[in-house]
């Protein structure tokens, strides 16, 4: 089973959390492959953000975990639209 959240306020989803505890007894003979996805500017290394945010997942998790990922991104703002931009802008503010 591969189980992903974003990475939101420095935590993953607390639905994803509460989907995960709900079905940790039936999971727990599941191999398991757990990722997040967050912004990320290149200030830390990748095995710093797997430490980070998917071990928050991993403590949930009761089955073999197989695979750990992080898939990181940014807003370019250049390429964005002027109206998509704003709300990206006003949504940072």
């Amino acid at each position: 089973m591969v189980i992903g959240s974003p990475i939101y306020e420095e935590e993953p989803l607390n639905s994803v959390i509460a989907f995960l505890e709900a079905r940790r007894t039936s999971l727990e003979h599941v191999n398991v492959a757990l990722f997040v996805v967050c912004s990320d500017y290149g200030h830390l290394p990748k095995d710093q953000l797997i430490d980070t945010y998917v071990k928050k997942l991993e403590g949930h998790v009761s089955g073999m975990v197989l695979a750990r990922e992080v898939f990181c991104g940014y807003f370019d703002l250049e390429k964005l639209s002027d109206e998509d931009r704003r709300i990206i802008e006003d949504f940072r503010k």
